[in-house]
């Protein structure tokens, strides 16, 4: 047996082929030949202990797979007890390869690391004839912290490519430095995963430590990360897998199946709970043949001799391999687009400019360019022309303007590497050629003894040659990687001070390792992609069948030159309506988003920005615009734009529905950019309507306002304890289904000839190129609908569908459903419609129950009628929309309770919904949207983890990146919602909690205890958010607030029903908003005070701005077209502040300095403001339960047994008791809706015996909380005991 240690990559890889090498001296010279779309068996084992290599032989016979993935091995990192005496971390090598006969290891011992421990360790086990070792490229390794927890290599053989991870995590934490060692672990996950390339399919085992499923949040899994079968009650470390399998686009695949979804883990006390996975890509879920738990083999395996399972089982896993990556793909063009940047400073960049213009004039010079220009005017063709132009600048721009010699490579090699690199690889072909003498032949004596030592000293002098030039290698590649990331640096620095956001995010990627994220990683990307034929059958169907009515297309009809459109159109009438097109094009251009995907035939938006906006280079490219004018000039004339302007390509989205085929993918289509510009300017020329209730594609109308006008009529219905239901409509396959016949009718009302003509055109001839699964393409005619991606796709949507939507809302009228929610704006004295709110195709609509016994029938007669009027575009809508009802008043439980769990034709009745990514729930909703936004942020944070760290980047540049890519992501949207200090407190919490993280240390002060010893303490948030310039998340969303008020009383016409239902009563309601001055009523709403509240926060910090109080007519005088909020722009940034403002119940005590107010813990001197604070501090730092926590351990009272909505309601419940008596609970609608939780593990905490049922559980309760006395601690810290009461604060 041979055993060698690795440490870093490069190394590692060397080790590995001398390993592989032994191995084929000692087995003989054998062929590996792989066989494409073949079986191969994986198994995630936690074999509790394997310190030495018969227990793992033994594993490898009752376990015949092809790798072996084990976790708690509990072997001892190679090199760590020398390092207990020198602490030297060059003693301490990461993995250690080992030969196990047919297989060959690698372990990950434990280490000496903060978040390891003994019973850690990791291994891989890797069947040679199968997987030979010559095939790992690529060894993974966590950092020192870590060691143990993790490791993973990457298997490259021709077709195959294929990354495999063993995993450890953390046990459940139930303190919050335990919670340290699980973030720890995810954020070198989300690292390492993000690194690596799209073309691995990449393959996860472990054991996890974790329990999915069951939500308590009633949030629900809505990436498709976690299958439906045995769900188990979610803890810490599962949210935390499940957040980590969604931003990835992976998913347990145990749990998907229900022959797999069972127990893996069994407790002494016989109860199974799942806790390993086995996470492959969703796209991969088709070459999954066969999961299964191997208790048998368990049984077999485990170290415990009892007749019953005791601790884990292993998973096996059956996978196809083969190529999954298309090897086929043409090369895309790298665009350099600083090089387009405009009034740079740069010199190197303005001669690349200048070049550019000097080598357009050359080649529109030349004889042969000048004559077919000459000839496509004379003959006014405008396709001929518009290739010309398209080619020249496409061409001369991809000379100056793109990454030359671009490589995926980040990091390149020196001369110096270069040169080591050689010469190692010279020092390696010289070992493996030498001769080779068989210890077997010298024992035999078929050998000389000298000739056998002259051969290994041979060797031992190569070897030692080739680890010296390894060892020099990995200093040169160090050195190279540390200059690379320190450019890297000061080129961050450079993006930030010119404030270039675009550039910063890209460049902090890099220095967090993590490649460009998430978001551009694919995995297994033609896994399951589908073939072309695929693509061309299912684009034949009709848009509500998911296809665009698409036929083959044939080539492209020769030019005929048609005539004139009408006799009145003259060169003066086609010269001023060109100078029209070109001001406006110019205009869109300035205003199109950059860093655009194009056609790889088009040239990006930026090199045409640089062409219409360039006022340095106007002489130079005179000879270019000119041919551009004559090019607009001929389209006016001859009322045709050219072909390739309604040309695209096909891209490809993944849609988590989980479907298969084209049915998982969102298409959508690449346009030149030249022709997006030009029908965005025809579009402005047209005249378009307007509708109070449609949101996007409209100006100064935001998805906040449409979430705001639906939030505030479910509060004021429920105010007014109306029984009403709310309907989230979703239409199939929305933008490509609208009928052409309809767009021509909007085209000919809104536009005059000959731009309803060109407006025509482009969709008569739209016309894409799709490409299946190989390098295969075909080009198809679309017949239906607008295109997803196009510049007036939305615009024109929206033409055709608000019709529709306003054609359904009076059926409605006569059928007395929309009564109630009418409205006259008094503003503008315009009708409203306040019951709908339309962004793009999401439609959500509220309609009250005349009668609540015939609510089914209401929400029927509201989809039916939805359903016929869109039908007449060629629209249809999902019948399993989302319904949310509420009823009041006598019955309403009954009601309600009817209504969840009966089965309805159409329609998923439910308690909560998502509608523009904001939860609707009938209460409480503030609270899943805060958690929506965290776990999001947390995502954000993790995909730049390795930048926080990054010790050459200023601390200010890394708080510019964390406000613009995360503090954005936890504040996005939040305007629309009127939040509760607590809520906002949470925020605050997990800002200051990360901010604490970038300063590193930077956030604390040394000070002396009693006894003169030097303790850290930390800097009081208001003053660090001061001494860094951030301001609290409160006054930030109170800016925010005030500047969207702005924009909304500068256009009035953006706002009219929600202005009408914040400042208006419904018919229905006997309560006023406003008084007779202008003012909130008590009645009034929240989202109308928290108006006042942020006028009032303008008028303390700029006394000139007068209050709400002080004009004249209050509220109508604020909204009104003549408001003085719109002057105060520049004072907005005076209402940010450091402080935070405290909850109602603290307030009383902010003005108290007094530290005797403050609150001691006995065990550390932590001061806190309150017993709450207190309390918290205690459970997480010292592990100190209240009493209740101990009796209370699911949602159930175990005295009473009443279920709540939360454990934290049972546990306010027992709180209540008074001596054995349970308080009177009084029942609401939605009593018996709320499931019991049944936890994984029944145990009492108060006498640690367990249980396997509820009932006999709380039965011993009863007795055992007066058995036992209360163990406490004194101010001297001494222990104590104090019989039991249901007022005692703190349990251990």
């Amino acid at each position: 047996m041979a055993v060698f240690s690795a440490g870093m990559n490069n190394r590692a890889k060397r080790l590995l082929a001398l390993t592989a090498l032994l191995t084929t001296s000692l087995t003989g010279n054998q062929q590996h030949t792989y066989t494409p779309q073949v079986h191969r068996r994986f198994f995630s084992y936690n074999v509790f202990a394997a310190t030495n290599d018969q227990r793992l032989r033994d594993i490898c016979e009752v376990l015949p797979g092809d790798v072996l993935c084990l976790q708690g091995t509990q072997r001892r990192q190679v090199g760590a007890g020398l390092y207990a005496w020198s602490h030297k971390p060059s003693h301490l090598h990461q993995v250690t390869v080992a030969d196990l006969g047919q297989y060959a290891a690698w372990h990950w011992g434990y280490g000496v690391g903060a978040h390891t421990n003994r019973a850690t360790g990791v291994s891989i086990l890797l069947r040679k004839k199968t997987f030979p070792p010559q095939w790992v490229s690529e060894v993974f390794s966590p950092p020192e912290s870590l060691q143990g927890r993790a490791g993973g290599l990457r298997l490259k053989h021709k077709t195959i490519d294929i990354t495999v991870f063993t995993l450890y995590a953390p046990n459940e934490p139930r303190t919050q430095a335990e919670r340290r060692h699980t973030e720890a672990f995810y954020s070198w996950l989300y690292a390492t995963v993000a690194g690596l390339p799209a073309r691995t399919l990449v393959l996860l085992f472990g054991d996890m430590n974790g329990h999915v499923g069951s939500f308590s949040d009633e949030k629900g899994d809505f990436s498709g990360a976690i299958g439906k079968y045995q769900p188990q009650a979610e803890n810490f470390n599962g949210a935390m897998m499940r957040k980590f399998l969604a931003c990835f686009g992976l998913q347990a695949e145990n749990t998907k199946r229900q022959t797999a979804a069972g127990p893996t883990y069994w407790a002494p006390t016989g109860q199974g709970s799942r806790v390993d996975y086995a996470m492959i890509p969703k796209e991969a879920a088709q070459r999954v043949r066969n999961v299964e738990i191997w208790r048998h083999a368990a049984h077999q395996l485990q170290l415990f001799r009892t007749a019953k399972l005791r601790d884990h089982s292993p998973l096996m896993l059956t996978v196809r391999l083969g190529s999954h990556f298309s090897e086929h793909r043409e090369p895309q063009t790298q665009w350099n687009y600083d090089t387009l940047r405009q009034n740079t400073h740069s010199k190197e960049i303005i001669s690349k400019q200048r070049d550019f213009v000097q080598d357009i004039n050359n080649v529109l010079l030349q004889p042969d360019t000048a004559a077919r220009a000459q000839a496509s005017v004379a003959t006014a063709n405008p396709d001929k022309l518009w290739e010309l132009i398209n080619s020249v600048v496409t061409d001369s721009a991809k000379n100056f303007f793109t990454c030359q010699n671009f490589s995926s490579k980040q990091i390149h090699d020196s001369p110096k590497t270069a040169q080591l690199r050689q010469q190692a690889n010279t020092q390696f072909n010289q070992l493996r050629d030498l001769p080779t003498i068989p210890l077997s032949d010298w024992i035999t004596g078929k050998t000389a003894t000298t000739d056998f030592l002259h051969s290994a000293f041979q060797a031992w002098r190569a070897v030692t040659q080739l680890r010296l030039k390894d060892k020099q290698l990995h200093h040169a590649v160090k050195q190279d990687r540390d200059r690379h990331f320190q450019q890297i640096s000061k080129d961050l620095s450079q993006a930030a001070d010119s404030n270039d956001t675009h550039r910063v995010w890209k460049l902090a990627r890099q220095l967090a390792r993590t490649g460009l994220g998430p978001r551009l990683r694919q995995f297994g990307i033609t896994a399951c992609f589908p073939s072309i034929e695929e693509w061309v059958s299912y684009l034949a169907r009709p848009g509500r069948l998911g296809g665009c009515a698409a036929t083959s297309a044939t080539d492209i009809p020769l030019w005929i030159p048609p005539g004139p459109l009408n006799n009145n159109i003259t060169v003066p009438t086609t010269t001023a309506q060109a100078e029209i097109d070109l001001d406006y094009m110019a205009i869109k251009f300035k205003q199109s988003r950059p860093y655009r995907v194009v056609p790889p035939w088009s040239a990006p938006a930026e090199v045409w920005r640089f062409i219409f906006g360039t006022d340095a280079h106007q002489q130079g490219l005179w000879q270019l615009r000119l041919l551009i004018f004559k090019l607009l000039q001929i389209i006016r004339t001859t009322g045709h734009s050219p072909y390739m302007w309604h040309h695209s390509l096909a891209k490809y989205i993944d849609k988590p529905n989980n479907k298969t085929g084209p049915a998982h993918y969102r298409v959508i289509h690449l346009l030149e950019p030249f022709s997006k510009c030009y029908h965005a300017a025809l579009w402005e020329q047209g005249r378009h309507k307007e509708w109070s209730f449609a949101h996007g594609s409209f100006r100064h109308r935001r998805r906040e306002a449409a979430i705001q006008q639906h939030l505030l009529l479910l509060w004021r219905l429920n105010a007014c304890h109306l029984p009403h239901a709310a309907l989230y409509l979703d239409v199939i396959n929305a933008f490509p289904s609208v009928n052409r016949s309809v767009i021509d009718r909007v085209i000919s009302l809104q536009f005059k000839e000959p731009e309803a003509r060109l407006m025509r055109n482009h969709y008569e001839d739209a016309r894409t190129t799709v490409a299946g699964q190989s390098a295969e393409q075909a080009t198809l005619n679309i017949n239906s609908g607008t295109m997803q991606g196009d510049s007036i796709g939305g615009h024109l949507f929206n033409q055709a569908f608000c019709p529709a939507v306003q054609h359904a809302r009076k059926h409605l009228q006569l059928l007395g459903l929309t009564e109630p929610f009418a409205l006259r704006d008094w503003l503008t004295d315009e009708p409203v419609d306040v019951a709908t709110t339309v962004f793009a195709d999401d439609v959500a609509t509220v309609t009250l129950f005349p009668d609540p016994e015939q609510a089914e029938q209401t929400v029927n007669a509201v989809f039916n009628t939805f359903a016929i009027s869109l039908a007449k575009i060629g629209m249809a809508l999902h019948e399993d929309f989302p319904v949310v009802p509420n009823f009041h008043g006598r019955g309403s439980q009954t009601l309600m309770q009817k209504a969840i769990t009966a089965k309805h034709p159409v329609g998923n009745w439910c308690l909560s919904a998502r509608y523009l990514g904001a939860q609707i729930k009938l209460s409480g909703g503030e609270v899943q949207e805060i958690n929506a936004r965290i776990n999001a942020a947390n995502i954000s944070w993790y995909a730049l983890s390795g930048f926080w760290f990054a010790a050459e980047i200023k601390v200010q540049y890394k708080l510019r990146v964390f406000r613009a890519n995360i503090l954005s992501v936890l504040t996005a949207g939040l305007e629309a919602w009127v939040l509760p200090l607590s809520q906002i407190h949470r925020l605050e919490s997990w800002r200051m909690q990360k901010l604490r993280i970038i300063l590193q240390g930077k956030g604390t002060f040394q000070a002396l205890d009693n006894n003169n010893n030097v303790i850290y303490r930390a800097i009081p948030d208001a003053e660090l958010r001061k001494r860094y310039k951030q301001a609290t998340i409160q006054s930030e969303l109170c800016v925010r607030r005030l500047s969207w008020l702005r924009t909304r009383i500068m256009f009035p016409s953006s706002w009219i029903a929600l202005r009408a239902l914040i400042c208006q009563p419904l018919s229905i309601e006997t309560q006023q908003q406003l008084d007779r001055h202008g003012q909130p009523t008590d009645n009034a709403s929240p989202w109308l005070k928290q108006i006042k509240t942020d006028c009032d926060q303008l008028h303390k910090v700029a006394p000139s701005f007068p209050g709400v109080e002080a004009l004249p007519r209050g509220i109508w005088s604020l909204l009104a077209h003549d408001s003085c909020l719109p002057r105060y722009r520049s004072k907005f940034k005076k209402v940010k502040s450091y402080h935070v403002q405290p909850p109602p119940d603290q307030q009383h005590n902010t003005t108290r300095e007094d530290e005797s107010m403050l609150l001691t813990c006995t065990l550390c001197e932590y001061q806190a403001a309150s017993n709450k604070a207190l309390a918290t501090h205690r459970r997480r730092a010292h592990n100190l339960s209240r009493g209740v926590a101990l009796r209370v351990i699911t949602n159930q009272c175990p005295f009473c047994f009443a279920v709540f909505s939360t454990v934290a309601a049972a546990r306010a419940h027992v709180r209540k008791r008074k001596g054995n008596n349970c308080p009177t609970r009084h029942g609401n609608k939605l009593s018996g809706l709320t499931a019991l939780q049944v936890p994984k593990e029944i145990c009492c905490k108060v006498c640690d015996q367990d249980f396997f049922t509820l009932l006999s559980y709380n039965k011993h309760l009863a007795q055992c909380i007066y058995r036992y006395p209360r163990n406490t601690r004194d101010d001297d810290g001494r222990t104590t005991s104090q019989e039991e009461t249901s007022s005692e604060p703190d349990r251990r």
